[in-house]
Order: structure tokens, then sequence, then C-alpha cells
């Protein structure tokens, strides 16, 4: 049976249903919106339950965790699914009338809002077993590469790769046409310098560690000064994830505490940032950012402006809740047509210089189901799973969310044949190439990061075969 009928048959194996029985269960429990909420939310842990204990399908079953983690059936699925699944929960204890696990007595629960958002965590639960599904049918634990890595000192490429690559990424997204590439390249240029700097550390070579150290801290200064949570919380979660094989106890009892820090004191941090951060003074803006943190660390603002960030930020069900009622209020679905302007949107401007602009043509529908007005200059832009829904329902529900999940399993594949294996086949280029997949975005703008990152792959495995670097197995 050659590979394309083995995933057409097994894409169907009885097994697969189990990850659908939530679903099932909450629907079943529709008409009681507070239980059919939590039931969706915890299935979510379900899935992640079958998917990481082999219980539909072998997954590398003979490897340790912290190297097959980077594949997308283990840390995508945790980003992807916790962010678009898990965290809703804070936005739903506020709509119970909770701040923590406090009842506030003059909040009012609205039982109609509580209604809607229990059938978005229904479509969450839906996507969430989908995504999974996609990954496990073309997930395989039988890839061998043809190809071999020629590289003496790991950490001294890496490193060099970093800067050259941030270099050139940098330069990319300066030129329009290219800016989509730049940011592909400057992924993994990210990726390149935390992978030399984690490995320089157990070599003990202090020259590496030095440079590799200024490098991090430097993407980590300019993440500091982004104005957004994510870059912080990726540069030292990549660290501590390419650290924890050579020091379990350590990254545990460390850097654990450390994200949990991170997500304390990121919202106070952000906001007062992006506050001050109008002027143009970026490092004044730093300062006082950090010096809200640390006034707030000694008084209740902290938690206040933490519980704003859980219920309203981390999660972005609210806004899933708005276009869903839109919908059910004589909203329209849009069928075909978002997925024509993500057509559109794949066109290099370089090559139609009258291309509408991508961001326009989101923001139609975003005014359309009132989200923001047209006179508000904000970018409101519906996460991956809104725009399927808007498509077709739940009908595009599952088969956008079954969709990403097989093409980042497919890429994720294709990178490990191409590259010689998990280490710089996943791990080095699939991550720093395709990261984008992680939180996803609308259509028209992750499926244009997803091709165009696809392509530099490719040129990637061009250039290292030219150069020797990667060639084929005597």
């Amino acid at each position: 049976m050659s590979p394309s009928e083995e995933h057409k048959s097994s894409a169907f194996n009885r097994k697969y249903f189990l990850l659908y029985i939530p679903s099932l269960i909450s629907l079943m429990a529709s008409g009681s919106p507070v239980l059919s909420y939590f039931i969706a939310w915890a299935g979510s842990f379900f899935i992640f339950y079958l998917s990481f204990t082999n219980k539909i399908k072998n997954t590398h079953t003979d490897t340790p965790f912290a190297e097959k983690v980077l594949r997308p059936l283990f840390l995508m699925q945790i980003i992807f699914a916790g962010y678009m699944s898990c965290s809703s929960i804070f936005n739903f204890m506020d709509l119970l009338g909770y701040e923590y696990f406090t009842r506030i007595t003059y909040k009012i629960v609205d039982p109609y809002e509580i209604g809607l958002t229990a059938g978005c965590q229904r479509y969450y639960l839906l996507g969430h077993a989908a995504l999974v599904h996609g990954m496990l049918v073309f997930y395989s634990s039988d890839i061998i590469s043809p190809n071999k890595i020629n590289i003496s000192n790991w950490p001294a490429f890496f490193i060099k790769f970093g800067v050259i690559a941030g270099i050139v990424g940098l330069g990319f997204s300066k030129v329009g046409g290219l800016s989509i590439l730049g940011g592909s390249i400057s992924g993994i240029a990210f990726v390149a310098s935390t992978i030399g700097f984690a490995l320089s550390i157990p070599l003990k070579k202090t020259s590496l560690i030095l440079i590799a150290a200024l490098i991090f801290g430097s993407n980590l200064l300019r993440a500091l000064t982004s104005g957004f949570k994510e870059p912080v919380i990726v540069s030292f979660l990549m660290l501590g994830l390419f650290l924890y094989p050579f020091y379990k106890k350590i990254i545990l009892t460390t850097f654990v505490p450390l994200m949990l820090l991170l997500f304390a004191v990121l919202p106070t941090y952000v906001n007062t940032f992006r506050s001050y951060s109008g002027g143009g003074d970026a490092e004044a803006a730093k300062a006082e950012a950090l010096q809200k943190v640390r006034e707030q660390m000694n008084g209740e603002g902290l938690a206040e402006t933490n519980w704003e960030f859980l219920r309203g930020r981390i999660s972005e069900i609210g806004l899933f809740v708005k276009y869903k009622e839109n919908v059910e209020n004589g909203g329209r679905f849009y069928g075909f047509e978002i997925l024509g302007q993500t057509m559109l949107a794949l066109v290099p401007r370089i090559l139609w210089k009258d291309k509408p602009v991508t961001e326009n043509m989101v923001n139609v529908r975003v005014i359309e189901n009132g989200i923001i007005n047209d006179e508000v200059n904000v970018s409101a832009k519906p996460q991956y799973i809104v725009d399927s829904y808007l498509s077709f329902g739940v009908v595009g529900v599952w088969i956008f969310l079954f969709l990403y999940g097989a093409i980042a399993q497919l890429i994720c594949n294709k990178s490990e044949k191409l590259f010689g294996g998990y280490l710089f086949g996943v791990a080095f280029v699939f991550t720093g190439m395709m990261g984008v997949m992680w939180r996803g975005n609308c259509f028209e703008f992750i499926f244009n990061s997803i091709l165009y990152g696809y392509l530099a792959l490719l040129l990637l495995y061009f250039i290292l075969n030219k150069l020797n670097i990667v060639e084929e197995k005597r």
C-alpha cells in the first residue's frame, strides 16, 4: 500500500472518533450552557491526553518527550490549542461573576452572553479535535532522511547562521515585496541563535557562550521594546526547550517559575510601555514600564492588571462571541469569499503593484460584523478558527482546522526528510520557518506566511546543499 493510500485509509480509522467524543457530550449538554462550556473546556485536555499518550496512533513511542516536543503534534498543539481553547476559562469565570476564585457580588451575570460563549467553546473543541486529527493522519514515526549534515562545530554554525540570517531577514523586511520572506528568515535566525546559545553552554566554550549570550540578549532587548508579550515569552521558552535535554532538573526548577513570573508581570509591563511609547522614545517607555512593574509588585495593582489581561487579552473568545452573535442576528456566512481574498493575498506585490491592501480586505468583515467601526484605526483581525466559522459554519471549522493540522505535519515531514532528521530538520528549520503557525492568524495572512515560509525552506535546502552542508548519504 502506498503512503497516500495508507493515509487515506487511516484517516477514517475508528480510533480517531475518540477525539470527537467530548464534542458530542458537550453538544448533548447544550441545554445547560455552564455545564456545556466546562465539558467543552475539559475536552481539550482529554484530546491532549489521547494524542500525547499514543492512544490513537504511535508517535515515536521510544523517543523521550524532550526529543520530540518540537514536532507540531506536541509544542504547536499546546500553544495553538492552549491559546484557542484553554485560555477562555478566565473570560468565562468573569462572565460568571468571578475574579480569580472570588465571587464578586456586584457583577451582573448575563445568561445570554454565557450561552453564546459556551457555543463558541464547543466550536473551539471541535476545531481542536480536527487539528489533531489532521496531524495524526500524516504523522509518521518512520521518516528516514536520504541526507546527512556536514557540521563539525554545531554551536559555531548556529551562531554564524543566526548573525547572517538576521542581517538578511532585516534587509528583506525593509523591502515591501519581500517583507513576508524576511519574516521567515528572521524567525529561523532567532531559532539558530537560541540553539547556538543552548549548545555552547554544556560544551563550556567561553568564547562561544559570550557571543551567543550577546546575540540572545540583543534579541531579548528588541523583544522588550516591541510592545508585545509574545517575543519575550518565546525567547525564554525556546532557550528552556533547547537546554532541557542537558539540564532537566535545573530547567524544571528555574524555567517553569520564570515563565509563570513572566506571565504575571508582562501584562503590566506591556500596557505601560505602549502608553509611554507614543512619543517614540522606546528606552524611556521601557524604563517607565519596569518602574511600574516594581511598584505594582508591592501592591494590588499587579493582580488587577493581570486579571484584565487574563479575561480579555490572553483569549480571543470575546471577539468570537461577537462574530457568532452577529451571524445569528442576521449576519452572513462568507462562503468562498474569504478564500478568494486569500488567493489574492498570495500574489507578491512586486508582480501586482495595484494589489488590494490585505489589511483593508480583512477589515471589511471586521467592520461588517460590528467588531470595530470604520472610523477606528486599529487592527482587529479574526483568528483562524473565526474565519473558518465565518466561511462555512461548523463544516468550515472542521475542514479548515483539519487542513491546518495536516499542512503543519506534512511540512514538518518534508523538512525532517530534506534536512537529515529531527535536530536540524524539525528543531531548527521547521521551528524557525513555521513558528508563525503556533498562534495562527486570519486566512489572508496565515496562508501567505505558510506559503512563503515553505518556499524559504526549499531555498535554504538549495543553498545548504550547494555549500555541501546538507548532502546525500553515500
